[in-house]
């Protein structure tokens, strides 16, 4: 019979076939053979051995693979095994099947687990202001100081209080004003304690305007005493105390394009000033450029609060944290025990009225936008006992007064490009072989074909472990 060699290579596990340019040979088949590994005979024929592919088409039409040959004077031996690849490539490409990894079909969405997680990484971060905290590093105190006092009149009264926001400036005129021995002497025709019209005082490191509505600066009162020596504070109205909310577009600084922006490649963390650093789930941002964090601050609490959206609306974190730095106001010993009280309660309007504290009976717990007063502690403060606070702190704002989002990505060995021609990349859908090419990879890969069960066996094993098409 008549059969065609040829010299050709190719990758065993590839369906790649000889185009043409064979070689017509007359040979006798070996008796007793075997169609799979047949061996072949031939004479009259100097040096046969470049040839390493042979075309048998009365075997079925099969292509085999020349593993050996052998010579013994003018005859040659030739040793075949069969290549279930080549010989039935159209009944191969075109059979579907779930294909999980292909150099033509995949989407880089799907996480590729061949890919390792290296120990090594990269960051980015971006710094985003939060609007109303202060500018630069803080040597001096400039946000603004909440004084709470005895209420002069209901316009801008909260409850029976009135509180003026103050700066540095004005808080310093006014304790200088508040230590004048002829005003001193001047409260105490009213006060018990001079200094029983002051309710509450404390620091906010922000720009309270930012937050709430302020009017203009106005004389501060005590009571019905007009604190001397020019001193002013900003008095909001108590129909102006809604807080505003804010919101800040931050943009995601990715480090990748493709599944490598998911865990446990990537991940995501956010700081928010006074309240500290949460990591985002990457899934939820996956595919988005930007993050948008709608904040407030409650500056009669000194409360932040903050909330992060994806672009979908969906809530990516919530923080919660305090600005209010609390200030120290000498009171009487008398006083302190009756705001702290045997069991360490808030100031109460019983407990007002046992010291004989007018100021105090009158607010109670209406001064709606300062919190009564909580003393922490009590020490002895220049031989007068009092109560402390707290002090003023300093800020930094390059540390603690920005939004920060930071991603952090893995430096993996290799790219899903890098990979590509050689272990495809992942596609996990049902495809019809004829419709790719390159590299491919079957899970559950079965055959038709006219072949011997040991060939479909071959050829679903070989598709299952990655085949070139």
């Amino acid at each position: 019979m008549q059969v065609s060699f040829y010299t050709f290579s190719k990758r065993r596990n590839s369906l790649a076939v000889p185009d043409s340019g064979g070689t017509a040979v007359d040979v006798r088949l070996k008796e007793g053979t075997n169609v799979l590994s047949p061996v072949l005979l031939l004479s009259g024929h100097e040096n046969p051995t470049d040839w390493n592919y042979v075309s048998i088409p009365e075997l079925g039409g099969r292509l085999y693979y020349v593993t050996s040959w052998e010579s013994w004077r003018d005859l040659w031996r030739c040793y075949l095994s069969v290549d279930v690849l080549g010989s039935y490539r159209n009944a191969i490409r075109s059979t579907t099947a779930l294909v999980i990894f292909s150099s033509s079909s995949y989407s880089l969405d799907l996480i590729d687990n061949r890919i390792p997680a290296e120990g090594s990484f990269t960051e980015n971060s971006t710094d985003y202001d939060m609007q109303g905290t202060l500018s630069g590093a803080e040597t001096t105190p400039v946000g603004m100081f909440a004084l709470t006092t005895m209420a002069k009149d209901s316009d801008y009264a909260t409850g029976v209080t009135t509180t003026y926001f103050l700066s540095w400036s004005n808080m310093s005129a006014f304790a200088k004003a508040m230590l004048e021995p002829s005003f001193i002497e001047e409260l105490k025709q009213y006060f018990i304690n001079p200094f029983d019209g002051l309710i509450d005082c404390y620091y906010l490191p922000v720009n309270v305007g930012t937050f709430i509505s302020l009017g203009v600066p106005s004389p501060i009162w005590l009571g019905a005493y007009q604190v001397p020596g020019g001193a002013v504070g900003v008095q909001p109205r108590a129909t102006s105390l809604a807080v505003h909310s804010l919101t800040r577009t931050m943009e995601i600084p990715w480090i990748y394009n493709d599944f490598r922006n998911l865990h446990p490649y990537t991940n995501i963390e956010i700081f928010v000033p006074f309240c500290g650093s949460k990591a985002i789930d990457t899934a939820e941002v996956y595919g988005t450029s930007e993050i948008k964090m709608e904040y407030s601050v409650d500056v009669s609490t000194g409360a932040v609060q903050a909330v992060a959206y994806n672009s979908n609306k969906k809530v990516l974190g919530e923080w919660s944290g305090n600005c209010k730095v609390s200030l120290p106001l000498a009171q009487s010993q008398s006083r302190a025990e009756s705001l702290i009280g045997v069991t360490g309660a808030a100031v109460t309007s019983v407990a007002g009225a046992a010291s004989g504290n007018a100021a105090m009976v009158a607010s109670g717990a209406l001064s709606a936008i300062s919190s009564a007063i909580q003393p922490t502690q009590v020490k002895s403060m220049g031989g007068m006992s009092g109560s402390v606070l707290g002090a003023v702190l300093g800020n930094d704002r390059t540390l603690f007064q920005n939004f920060r989002i930071t991603v952090t990505s893995r430096n993996t060995p290799e790219s899903p490009s890098g990979i590509r021609g050689v272990q495809g990349n992942a596609c996990n859908a049902v495809r019809t072989l004829s419709s790719l090419s390159g590299y491919c990879q079957t899970s559950g890969f079965s055959v038709s074909a006219p072949a011997f069960q040991s060939e479909i066996d071959e050829i679903n094993s070989m598709l299952d472990s990655g085949v070139y098409l």
